[in-house]
């Protein structure tokens, strides 16, 4: 398929290269692809204002955060010089991520040239705040009074999802449990599995390596693994005394509920994930709480390395998983069942290769080809 006639432009709310702890995967990849073709594409990050907002910015925003409809508010914007550059382009084609950042494009009109707006999206995130509710509630553990108010926004956050992917000409989705959840996108979605370039480092670790977890201290998200790390890990280091476990991820000071659980260190953020996880003995998802699917995760799979996780943080990975000739994860139905797994992951017969998971040539065309068959069923 040839990709010629576009003029190709990415828009992002921070610059994806290289990706940082698995985000940003498929926006680098896909530039890296268009790259290879010969093309140019170019890169914009969204800018957000240098000054706080007034009290009725402040007051604007907040209605338009719990406003059923019309999409996603943000307060990032293309500059002056990004805007020319896509109004003197013959035929734009924009990929834009994450969702929240779609409105940037949403005024066609100010562009001479119609662009075609391609959304990347990572998973449905109104699945999200019902889990969240789920939480709240105290249906699954480790969830707070955040969790119960975010849950609440449910029916609100389905209608903005609803709405808000009006402003893209196609929405690519990962795999078809994603697909699933957005049923009246029907007519513009595509599904083009979350590629992971062969890795450059090879699953090399031992029963002497420490276990590797992600987390994210910069965020709440990060208590979702305080019931794990509390609960399951005690018991796993009972089993075995030796056993060590570092976090790796964003965040630059630990919380001091950490510092009180033995075994477990915080090393931050990480230079080059590759090698950094090939040197471990396992990779641990222990997480209750997630959607979508993990690039972490796909990436462990390609590196050969063996990993646990539960059903629920593998829910978007699952049909990879079971289809990866090489897989070398566990997926764990009950707590005891996680720590049976993990107790029991030296036995797992990890491969010493690395091999790609995808291919990111064929999701470039798979996504160009439905915006040909789209343009052929107008009249």
């Amino acid at each position: 398929m040839s990709t010629v006639d576009f003029d190709f432009f990415f828009i992002t709310d921070e610059s994806p290269f290289p990706p940082v702890d698995g985000r940003k995967v498929p926006v680098a990849n896909y530039y890296s692809e268009l790259e290879r073709r010969g093309h140019r594409p170019q890169l914009f990050v969204a800018n957000k204002p240098n000054t706080p907002p007034s009290f009725v910015e402040f007051t604007l925003s907040v209605f338009k955060r719990i406003w059923p409809f019309g999409g996603f508010y943000t307060r990032e914007f293309l500059d002056d010089c990004a805007i020319k550059r896509i109004r003197g382009a013959s035929k734009p084609l924009i990929f834009v991520s994450p969702a929240r950042i779609l409105s940037v494009v949403n005024s066609k009109a100010k562009f001479k040239n119609k662009p075609r707006v391609i959304l990347l999206l990572n998973d449905a995130q109104w699945g999200m705040y019902f889990e969240a509710l789920c939480y709240g509630v105290g249906i699954f553990p480790g969830g707070r009074w955040f969790d119960f108010a975010k849950g609440l926004l449910t029916p609100v956050s389905f209608l903005r999802e609803v709405t808000c992917y009006r402003h893209a000409d196609l929405v690519v989705v990962q795999t078809p449990q994603e697909a699933a959840k957005l049923p009246w996108l029907d007519h513009k979605i595509v599904v083009a599995p979350n590629a992971i370039s062969k890795p450059s480092a090879t699953w090399s670790g031992g029963s002497d390596k420490p276990f590797v977890a992600q987390v994210n201290f910069t965020n709440r998200r990060a208590e979702k693994l305080k019931p794990f790390l509390t609960r399951a890990w005690p018991k796993i280091r009972l089993a075995d005394p030796n056993a060590r476990l570092e976090l790796f991820g964003p965040g630059y000071t630990e919380p001091g509920w950490l510092n009180k659980i033995e075994g477990v260190e915080f090393v931050g953020e990480v230079p080059d994930l590759d090698a950094f996880l090939s040197e471990k003995r396992a990779l641990l998802v222990p997480l209750e709480h997630s959607t979508g699917l993990s690039n972490t995760v796909i990436r462990g799979l390609a590196m050969g390395m063996p990993m646990v996780t539960t059903e629920t943080a593998s829910r978007g990975a699952q049909s990879v998983i079971s289809e990866w000739p090489y897989s070398t994860a566990k997926i764990a139905t009950s707590g005891k069942e996680f720590i049976r797994h993990v107790l029991e992951i030296d036995n797992l017969g990890a491969h010493t290769q690395s091999s790609a998971i995808g291919d990111w040539s064929q999701n470039l065309d798979r996504i160009i080809d439905s915006l040909d068959s789209e343009d052929e069923g107008k009249v």
